[in-house]
């Protein structure tokens, strides 16, 4: 709530020096303050916190942010250490922040990070494949061309290209260069503020046809937070498999050991644990949700 003496000094100032006018107008402003954050806060139908989706994304975020940790205390003077736990701590709060705002009812603005999400575990992957783009891309703070280097190096076709290049199945290498470009154009549209997508995510989502829907002012509901952390952990599960195959490749053990160390089973236990687990879990559910 806006500090009593803050009104009264505006007020006062800017408006009438009547100590009754000012107090009556104060009471009018506070009365709709607290209608609005009653709203906000107490949500048409309180969001499931237990949900499958909402516990396997913190536990992606639990991940991400062990792999952060371990890569910072392996080294953190190393450039490659410093590229990567800055990647990985950034999906780790990503997801948070996606999970705080769906569940907040702020859909679109969850929507919004989702992007973010994606290109940055992109990012993350390219990096860890590419040593020139891992070497250009700690050298664009320095060059201040970070935007030169995007164009070039880290745009969404060059990135999905290299992850295609990088992957041995004909049908994966198609499904980077096809499905999963159509899928950054759909989450680009949020950042674009594309108007359908604008309107649509401005009212709840219904539960049936029969259900009206209503505008989502003040974020009074939460109903598509399921549905929002589902494409979520799609893009963290998938981007988690092909770091643990990183991880396992021969080519990679170089730059792994630099960023993670040597004893990966236990110095990692509960990540690479975790990793399986929550790997097992997503296609369970999947299988559950595609029946």
């Amino acid at each position: 709530m806006i500090k009593k003496e803050l009104f009264y000094e505006f007020y006062s100032s800017h408006i009438s020096q009547n100590l009754e006018e000012i107090e009556s107008e104060y009471k009018a402003f506070s009365n709709h303050w607290n209608e609005v954050m009653e709203y906000y806060l107490e949500k048409e139908d309180k969001p499931y916190k237990d949900s499958e989706y909402v516990q396997l994304a913190y536990l992606y975020a639990i991940i991400w942010g062990d792999y952060a940790v371990a890569s910072l205390r392996r080294d953190r003077h190393s450039i490659e250490n410093t590229l990567f736990t800055t990647l990985a701590t950034n999906i780790s709060n990503d997801i948070l922040a996606i999970i705080r705002l769906c569940l907040d009812g702020l859909d679109y603005q969850a929507m919004s990070i989702v992007r973010n999400l994606y290109e940055i575990c992109l990012m993350l992957l390219n990096i860890c494949i590419d040593e020139e783009k891992r070497n250009e891309f700690a050298e664009s703070a320095k060059k201040e061309n970070a935007y030169e280097v995007w164009r070039k190096f880290f745009n969404i076709r060059t990135m999905l290209e290299t992850l295609s290049g990088y992957s041995d199945d004909e049908k994966l290498s198609e499904f980077w260069l096809s499905e999963y470009k159509q899928y950054y154009s759909k989450l680009s549209s949020f950042v674009h503020n594309d108007l359908a997508n604008m309107y649509v995510y401005s009212y709840n989502k219904p539960e049936d046809e029969k259900e009206s829907r209503v505008l989502n002012v003040n974020a009074h509901f939460a109903t598509r937070y399921n549905e929002i952390l589902e494409e979520t952990v799609g893009i963290i599960w998938i981007v988690s498999r092909i770091f643990r195959h990183i991880i396992d490749n021969e080519n990679y053990k170089k730059f792994i050991k630099q960023i993670l160390g040597e004893n990966l089973i236990e110095d990692l236990r509960f990540a690479n644990n975790a990793c399986y687990f929550a790997n097992d879990y997503y296609l369970k559910l999947k299988r559950i949700s595609d029946e």
